[in-house]
């Protein structure tokens, strides 16, 4: 193959490269432009549970009523989403006037208290759910919530969730600040690259261990189709050429028994008889595999099956 073919199969393999990965990338990009709401949890205590101290006793009352097992929430609820979620209007994004946060039923929601009063945000509560209406709320727009809980049943732990299907391709994400704290000692040098680097580095490995794996089973199967015509060669042929190799030994032109993949090329050019078309390397199995493997790995963890 000379130097003009290799660099147009070089030109031809790096445009489609190339345009699968714009492709993907524009509809990865597509993807990430809907509404995406990230619920973190700050703090949890339970403020009813006391120290076991000899002669401590407490107890609380809401409203005078007595509370028995009383819970303390502070989340951070943020837009991480790259647009803004509209609340209102004929190009809302909300399936209804307002989203749901909730805590499971066996909570009720005694009081909460939002730090962020400047946001033009409409909060109204009801038992264990909390209904929150605004007109627009802006990309990477965050507010800091307490919750003030009465636990009345003990079966499940007061965690706050979002009801995604009230917004329109919405997402929601629940992290914590622990969890948080511990990803970033664990940034690897990628996360620090612009987003739209990362889009492209990030399909352009998914795409070219593609094309190395199809390639290898495209190796594969072109072995199989080999083998198979030799196999039938050799089924053919097996004692004429194991009586032609003893000749070969008989006539010193060979000090041993070679197999057809071992045979000298030099000696195929005597062979009186139907030559095989090609011998199949068995190290080529060997080969693919080890590649699909290496790559294919990988890839089912990037592609998050």
């Amino acid at each position: 193959m000379n130097l003009s073919k290799i660099r147009n199969i070089v030109i031809t393999v790096a445009t489609i490269i190339g345009t699968v990965v714009g492709v993907l990338s524009y509809l990865n990009q597509s993807q990430k432009n809907n509404p995406t709401i990230e619920i973190k949890s700050v703090t949890l205590d339970k403020l009813t549970d006391l120290p076991k101290v000899d002669g401590l006793n407490a107890e609380y009352r809401y409203k005078d009523s007595l509370v028995y097992s009383l819970w303390k929430l502070n989340y951070e609820i943020k837009n991480i989403g790259n647009r803004s979620v509209i609340g209102k209007g004929n190009n809302k994004d909300l399936i209804n006037n307002a989203i749901t946060f909730y805590f499971p039923k066996n909570y009720n929601i005694l009081e909460f208290k939002c730090s962020q009063d400047s946001l033009p945000f409409n909060f109204t509560t009801n038992n264990n759910e909390l209904k929150m209406e605004f007109l627009q709320w802006k990309a990477n727009e965050s507010f800091d919530i307490t919750f003030y809980i009465e636990e009345l049943t003990d079966n499940q732990e007061p965690i706050l969730r979002l009801d995604d299907r009230e917004i329109r391709d919405g997402n929601v994400k629940y992290t914590s600040i622990q969890i948080q704290e511990e990803n970033q000692k664990k940034q690897p040098i990628f996360s620090y690259l612009p987003l739209f680097i990362q889009d492209f580095l990030w399909w352009l490995v998914v795409v070219f261990s593609v094309i190395l794996i199809l390639g290898g089973i495209a190796v594969f199967i072109d072995y199989l189709i080999k083998k198979k015509k030799y196999l039938s060669w050799w089924n053919s042929n097996e004692e004429t050429y194991k009586e032609w190799v003893k000749n070969l030994i008989d006539n010193n032109k060979l000090d041993k028994y070679h197999k057809p993949s071992t045979l000298p090329n030099k000696l195929w050019g005597e062979y009186p008889h139907n030559k095989p078309l090609e011998i199949p390397d068995n190290n080529i199995v060997i080969g693919v595999l080890t590649m699909i493997i290496i790559f294919g790995v990988p890839l089912l963890i990037l592609i998050k099956i």
